[in-house]
């Protein structure tokens, strides 16, 4: 479990933002969530199937009683008690151990598929948490903003130098940002709960988030030929190996089976004449040898594997291309959030030069109120671009690395 959650954070959650929460968060989703318990089991129960693959045919014991005794030179059979015990043919064991073995591998594979899917779903959740909280702090700062425009405007007001229409314009602005806080604040606690059933944990009261994400400018280099590392395609070569292995079990259980058995016949004493072997029983052991004369099962078997392998191919070939496909489309939204990024920080600097200007007017001139106002929406709508590019950019930087990693 450790080495799962180191492996995952390193690559997968790359990034400086509360690693260390953020890996609290996973292992605690790794510990809790019910689907990976289910996978536990199963993967418990497979390796309990080697153990039953090396297991033999069942004795046969036999008894029964002669009602009618047959005579013999030494004197009348009693009763008859019989012990046989079939065998594979030699290899056989072996053969359906590795299969078993196989499937463990198969079944460890799923596991760590869901573990990576897990660790993806909560890492997403987490940057849209972090989304959500600091939308919300830019609108409380822009509100903050228009309540000391609000009081500049009713000194104003009570000089003669402004109207009462520039008060109620932004008390109005100040109900749209409580509005859209509230809206922002809805979204925050419908991705608290998501991320709550991720942890499995209902305890969760939420995340602070004290540090602000920046996106790297430079250039990143994606090797797209890693994507057949991933679990999602490894795990068509585990089971095209299942297959092969149970062709090998095909192939031995045609072949026949030995039998080994020993029959015990209690003989009565004879009365009317004196031998040495007078009343001596009958021990008698024997070899069995079981032959498949008609083979069409196991022939059918083998067709059906070699279909089963055709079909595996056919879906390697096809989830590969699924993930290229996504592959493809993480690393443009991850570009696109670069240059979006990059562009909204550079207007967000000229809107707040602009601002700077324009609130200097005001202060002179209460007639500028709605360029000031315009100027407040402005820098508002490229911050929250901003954030979105943020978001964007390190959801789909998780994603690739699920991908390629």
């Amino acid at each position: 479990m450790k080495k799962t959650i180191f492996y995952l954070i390193t690559l997968l959650l790359s990034t400086a933002l509360q690693a260390q929460s953020l890996e609290h968060y996973l292992s605690l989703a790794l510990s809790n969530n019910p689907q990976l318990q289910a996978l536990n089991m199963r993967y418990e129960i497979a390796e309990e199937k080697i153990n039953q693959a090396a297991a033999v045919p069942k004795a046969t014991f036999g008894a029964g009683y002669f009602a009618s005794e047959p005579e013999t030179r030494t004197g009348p059979q009693r009763f008859k008690l019989s012990v046989s015990q079939m065998l594979p043919w030699f290899g056989t064991l072996k053969a359906r151990q590795d299969y078993a073995r196989s499937l463990v591998e198969t079944e460890g594979l799923d596991r760590l598929i869901v573990e990576r899917q897990l660790a993806l779903s909560l890492a997403q959740s987490y940057y849209r948490l972090y989304g959500y909280q600091q939308k919300m702090h830019i609108v409380e700062t822009a509100i903050e903003l228009f309540k000391s425009y609000e009081a500049l405007a009713l000194k104003a007001v009570e000089n003669g130098s402004a109207s009462v229409v520039n008060v109620l314009q932004l008390q109005i602005e100040q109900n749209k940002l409580s509005e859209e806080f509230l809206k922002i604040q809805e979204l925050e606690k419908a991705e608290e709960v998501a991320f709550a059933n991720l942890l499995s944990d209902d305890s969760f009261e939420g995340i602070q988030f004290s540090e602000m994400l920046e996106i790297p400018l430079e250039d990143l280099m994606h090797e797209q030929s890693r994507l057949a590392v991933n679990p999602e395609i490894l795990k068509y070569d585990k089971l095209f190996a299942a297959v092969q292995q149970s062709e090998i079990v095909n192939q031995k259980e045609a072949q026949p089976s030995l039998g080994l058995g020993l029959d015990y016949i209690a003989v009565q004493q004879r009365s009317d004449v004196l031998l040495n072997e007078n009343g001596k029983d009958i021990l008698m052991p024997m070899l069995k040898l079981s032959v498949p004369l008609f083979k069409s099962k196991h022939s059918s078997v083998a067709q059906q594997l070699e279909l089963r392998q055709r079909e595996l191919n056919y879906e390697k070939n096809h989830r590969l291309n699924l993930l290229e496909n996504k592959l493809a489309q993480a690393i443009a939204l991850q570009n696109q959030a670069q240059i979006s990024f990059k562009s909204q920080d550079a207007n967000s600097a000229q809107t707040q030069k602009m601002k700077e200007v324009v609130l200097s007017n005001f202060e002179s001139d209460r007639q500028k109120l709605t360029e000031v106002i315009a100027m407040e929406q402005l820098y508002l709508q490229f911050e929250f671009k901003k954030i979105e590019a943020v978001v964007q950019f390190y959801s789909q930087t998780a994603l690739i690395n699920y991908l390629i990693f």
